[in-house]
């Protein structure tokens, strides 16, 4: 997996660096690299998300292409060379685990202000229908390749759902 993380992490260093020696940076590419580090974090916790990272991709590609050229232009050819081989490792680089999805804000496919919390289904094991538990109080579930069940909807009715499973598992 390309690590789109440490990319736009080394984009935003040679953004500083280029603004250090007064080169002037266009506003496109700094809303550009915003956008990129948001569907980079977004793709990341999402794995298995082509339109995710694609538009990671275009975002950060655009970024380094414009940067590129500017640290070329105004500082030199080997300088850009230089940043240009950071680029690289960085997209090469080790692909950190996922933050964890509770401390994340937003999950692809919830919609936003929607109330949500993951439950390890090991505990949820127990109870025999929860599919009757989550019409109960109308929630919804997505199950999740780490083990966990994502519920949400009100933020009342998760906190009822929770409830009833803490008194059904002890």
């Amino acid at each position: 997996m390309t690590n789109y993380i440490a990319a736009a992490a080394v984009l935003d260093e040679l953004m500083i660096e280029l603004k250090h020696k007064n080169i002037d940076i266009p506003s496109h590419v700094v809303s550009d690299l915003k956008t990129g580090r948001s569907f980079a974090g977004i793709a990341m916790r999402q794995a298995g998300e082509i339109e995710t990272e694609a538009k990671a991709m275009a975002a950060l590609q655009n970024v380094e292409m414009n940067l590129l050229s500017l640290a070329e232009i105004e500082a030199g050819n080997e300088y850009a060379e230089g940043w240009q081989m950071k680029i690289i490792e960085a997209y090469t680089s080790d692909v950190k685990a996922p933050p964890s999805s509770s401390a994340a804000g937003y999950i692809v496919g919830i919609p936003k202000g929607v109330y949500w919390v993951r439950v390890q289904e090991e505990y949820l094991k127990d109870i025999t229908d929860i599919a009757a538990l989550l019409d109960e109080f109308t929630l919804s579930s997505k199950s999740q390749d780490d083990g966990y069940i994502l519920v949400y909807g009100k933020k009342d009715n998760v906190s009822l759902f929770l409830a009833s499973v803490r008194e059904a598992v002890g």
